[in-house]
């Protein structure tokens, strides 16, 4: 939809599109449309909520979050020093579910004593500010029940900058306010049960295919969305954020 959206804008209808893939299966597209000083840079990972299980519905979109949240250089001022704050707060969420009810309250602290402390590395919303100050713009992403798709908009001088941004947050993700990103997730499965034709959506796909995955949300099931564990969502990304499940689109001034 992006790219169709894109080539409109700026197409003058005189497209060369090259394909290519790499030793590593990878494929790259260019689009070339020299009409606006301007390029798409779109990524997109064969993936999508179809590919999951009972247990793990939603861990395509809530990966998809996750990933603009940045590696080791982004996203942070201190990853080092960061770490140990991560790995703190990871541990206390694993006792969560043994703990009695007044030991949650403890844990319950500590973890937001924890994220408070955290606050002093995280870089909000890096990867757009770095982007917005290169002269980026609709930076986003969606993820559909076979596809996750990344793009953003950026001057034609700016490619090398955008290789470097998603290659770094594609090959090197840290899984940054995970457990907050993760009720944010479930904030917004809330928002689709309050709308009607939502609502109907979800019953018509889960009632029509009874044996397919596509039977289960986008956004997954709240239950699922819930527990799901870093470790989880790392072993999805590990399976399928790989180079045979990924083709890179660069359209416009390329």
């Amino acid at each position: 939809m992006f790219l169709l959206l894109f080539l409109s804008a700026i197409s003058s209808g005189d497209l060369k599109i090259t394909k290519k893939t790499l030793e590593n299966d990878l494929r790259v597209i260019f689009i070339e449309d020299h009409t606006l000083p301007i390029f798409g840079g779109i990524v997109q990972f064969d993936v999508g909520s179809a590919y999951e299980r009972p247990g793990i519905t939603g861990v395509s979109h809530l990966l998809e979050h996750m990933l603009f949240k940045g590696s080791k250089k982004l996203g942070t001022t201190n990853y080092e020093e960061e770490a140990p704050t991560l790995e703190c707060i990871h541990k206390l969420y694993l006792k969560l579910s043994s703990a009695d009810s007044v030991e949650k309250v403890k844990i319950l602290e500590d973890i937001e004593a924890l994220k408070e402390g955290q606050k002093d590395y995280i870089v909000p919303s890096d990867i757009w500010s770095i982007y917005f100050t290169h002269g980026g713009y609709r930076m986003n992403a969606f993820t559909s029940n076979t596809t996750t798709q990344y793009f953003v908009v950026l001057p034609s001088n700016k490619k090398e900058a955008w290789v470097k941004i998603e290659s770094d947050r594609f090959q090197n993700p840290i899984l940054r306010e995970f457990y907050s990103e993760r009720d944010v997730v479930n904030e917004e499965r809330r928002m689709y049960e309050s709308m009607p034709w939502a609502v109907l959506y979800f019953h018509l796909m889960s009632n029509s295919y009874i044996a397919s995955p596509v039977r289960w949300s986008i956004i997954g099931w709240a239950s699922d969305i819930l527990n799901v564990t870093p470790e989880e969502v790392m072993e999805y990304y590990k399976t399928y954020y790989v180079p045979e499940r990924c083709v890179i689109v660069l359209v416009g001034n390329v």
